[in-house]
C-alpha cells in the first residue's frame, strides 16, 4: 500500500544509517521485499550486510510479505550471541 513507513533500525543499521528511525514514502504498493531493496539503494552499505533481516508487526519475515504504512516495521540486523 502507498503511504508513510516508518522503520526502526537496530545495531549496525542504525550506525550505517546514523538514524534510529527512518520515514520514507512511497507511492506504489509496499512488501518486504521492495523496502529492503529500496533501503539498500537509499544506503548501499546496507548490502554488504550478509543476513539483514525484516520484522514486521514484531514478527520476523522469511518470505515476499505485504506491509501496510501502520504496520511497525524493524530492519534486524545479523545477530550473535555467546
Amino acid at each position: 500500500m502507498a503511504g508513510n513507513y516508518l522503520i526502526k533500525m537496530f545495531g549496525i543499521c542504525e550506525e550505517i544509517t546514523g538514524k534510529t528511525e527512518l520515514q520514507i514514502t512511497v507511492t506504489e504498493e509496499m512488501n518486504s521485499e521492495n523496502l529492503i531493496k529500496l533501503l539498500k539503494e537509499e544506503y548501499p552499505d546496507l548490502g554488504k550486510i550478509d543476513s539483514l533481516g525484516l520484522a514486521v508487526n514484531h514478527r520476523y519475515i522469511q518470505e515476499p510479505t505485504d506491509i501496510k504504512p501502520d504496520d511497525e516495521i524493524a530492519l534486524i540486523p545479523p545477530v550473535s550471541g555467546g
